[in-house]
Parts: structure tokens; sequence; C-alpha cells
């Protein structure tokens, strides 16, 4: 009886254990087509979003390699219409070269023509009083299809210059970015040197340039400036008196350039156009660290002359002719283009 209930017990037991493995393999089935089944989508979900990822590469491959195709007729556009331009000259009796301004012109046209704009950027822009300085951008400025950024050190000046742009130029926010930055070697502070509001109260009918634009990085630049007219007693002070060193914000080409891109502002993939300097003695400094940069190539280059030493104008103008460009003098400047062989 005993050894009865012993069976009986053993083998309600063994059923138990039956049922329970039953049980577990059961769930562990459930578990399995479970992991599959998100696995497979997983697999599947990694396989459409990499395909995905793939093709917007390369979109963007394709968009890059357009625009690149583009903006290289672009430019051969212009090249040739430019050297169509001097080649008309050549056995005239005009041999006068073009102006900074007809260059400039002439690339605004081209671009138009195939509703493109034009990037650039203008290295000491001052106060935006466009038509009481010799600035040879001034008018194209008030055109659509000039994308760029305007560079002024000075605080008062600049202040001066966003309230000019904002009154005087058409949708500039959709266009123009303005940096109130010195171009240097490095990012970061320096002190910078410009007639005070001094001399501006005391001779307030002398010229624009002489009163605004003249900053330097260079103290003696100002100094030999206003020396001339100490010397014909037309100052009633000394020369230091009318001298300010400030402090002011300083950036290189790379980050000039990478700020503008970033603005959203740039046309195109952002690649310069046109380069125009005005750093009172320093545009040879400001030229080499622009064409240092392998991306960067304008298709016309103007720089100030009038304060260059004269090896630093043979420097600059050498440096320029290394890179293709045709360069000659315009008064003040001096302009280098990228032009067809003639």
């Amino acid at each position: 009886m005993r050894f009865r209930k012993e069976q009986q017990r053993s083998k309600t037991l063994m059923n138990c254990f039956i049922w329970i493995l039953v049980v577990l393999f059961c769930f562990l089935l459930v578990v399995g087509l479970d992991y599959g089944v998100n696995s497979a989508g997983w697999m599947k979900g990694s396989a459409s979003k990499k395909s995905k990822y793939e093709e917007e590469e390369e979109a963007r491959r394709q968009l890059s390699i357009a625009m690149k195709e583009k903006e290289s007729k672009l430019k051969e556009k212009f090249r040739f219409e430019f050297g169509e331009v001097i080649r008309k000259k050549i056995g005239t009796t005009d041999a006068k070269l073009p102006s900074d301004m007809q260059a400039l012109s002439l690339l605004s046209d081209v671009y138009s023509s195939y509703g493109e704009g034009v990037n650039f950027i203008q290295v000491g822009a001052c106060d935006g009083e466009f038509l009481a300085s010799n600035d040879p951008i001034q008018k194209l400025l008030q055109k659509e299809n000039w994308h760029g950024v305007l560079m002024e050190p000075v605080p008062y000046l600049f202040e001066k210059l966003k309230k000019n742009v904002d009154s005087q130029m058409f949708k500039y926010k959709e266009r123009l970015y303005l940096m109130n930055a010195a171009l240097s070697d490095n990012d970061g502070q320096q002190t910078f040197y410009i007639v005070n509001e001094k001399f501006a109260q005391e001779k307030p009918d002398e010229t624009h340039a002489l009163k605004h634009q003249i900053g330097s990085f260079n103290k003696n630049h100002i100094v030999k400036h206003l020396i001339k007219l100490r010397r014909r007693n037309e100052l009633k002070l000394e020369v230091e008196d009318y001298i300010q060193p400030i402090g002011v914000r300083s950036a290189t080409p790379g980050t000039v350039v990478r700020e503008f891109f970033q603005s959203g502002l740039a046309v195109r993939n952002g690649n310069i156009d046109v380069l125009l300097i005005d750093a009172e003695g320093y545009d040879f400094v400001v030229l080499k660290s622009f064409m240092n940069m392998p991306s960067l190539k304008p298709l016309i280059v103007i720089y100030e002359n009038l304060h260059l030493s004269e090896a630093d104008q043979i420097s600059a103008e050498a440096l320029l002719t290394s890179f293709g460009y045709s360069v000659w003098p315009v008064g003040w400047n001096s302009i280098g283009v990228k032009i067809a062989d003639l």
C-alpha cells in the first residue's frame, strides 16, 4: 500500500515536471519567434535606414558636382567676356585697361544672366558712407544678386555701417553678413589704432578718409598721416593726442569664410568670387593670408596700393601673377583678374 502511494506520488511529480517543461518550451518558442520577427524587422529597418542614408549622400554628392559644374561655367563665361573686352582694346587708340568698377559690373552682369549671385568679402567696409569714400563696390551692393561679408573692426564705425546698410541696401539681411572684426592671422582680441573724435571736432571739413578710414594695427600708419598736418601747423595739439588705441576682435580668413557660409547668406557652395581689401598699409599681409587658402581663389581681387611700400607693391603683384591673375593699377587700387588667355 505504501509502495503504491510512493509510485503515485512519483507519477504525479513526473507529470508536473513534464507540464513545466512543456510550458517552458512553449514560452521559449514564443519568445524566440518574437525575437526573430523583431530581428528581421530591425535588420530590415537598418537596411532601409542605410539605404536612405546612402540615397541622401548620393543626392548631396550629385548636388555638389552640379554646383561645381555651374560655378566652372560661370567663371569661364566671365573670363571669356572679360578677355573679349581686353581684345577689343588691343590695337585701338583706347588702350586703357578696365577699371575696378567695370570689372565688377561685368562680373555682376554675367552672373545675373545665369540667374546666379556673386559672393564677396570686403575687408575694411568703414561706416557705409559709400558716396563719401572711394569704394568701388558701393553701387553694386544695391543689386539683389550680391551676397557677402562687410568687415569693419571699429565699433562706432560698425554701428554707422549697420544703420547705413539698413537704410540703403535692399533686402540686406538676406544677402549681407556684417562682421565687427579686423582681419588678422589669429582669432581673438588685438589692439587697433584710430583717429579719435578730437580730430573730427577740430577739423570738421577734413576728408572722410582722414577722419574715419585710416585705422590700423600699426600706430605709425596714423602718425605719418597726421604729422604732415602738424608740420603745417594745422593741428592745435600734438599728434599723439589724436590717436586712440582700442581693443577689437580679430579673425582669420578661414573664420571669415566659415562664418559667412554658416550664416546661410552665401549663394551656391559659398566660394568667394570677389575679394576687396582696404587695410591701410596691411593690404599685402591681408592679401597673402587669403591667397594662402587653397580653396579661395576669387575671380577678382581689388586691394589698395596707396599705402604699400614699393617692395610690397611688387610682391603683391607677383603673388597674384603666380596664381594666374592679370594685375594692373586703377588709381589708389590695384586689380587682379583671372581672365582667359589673350
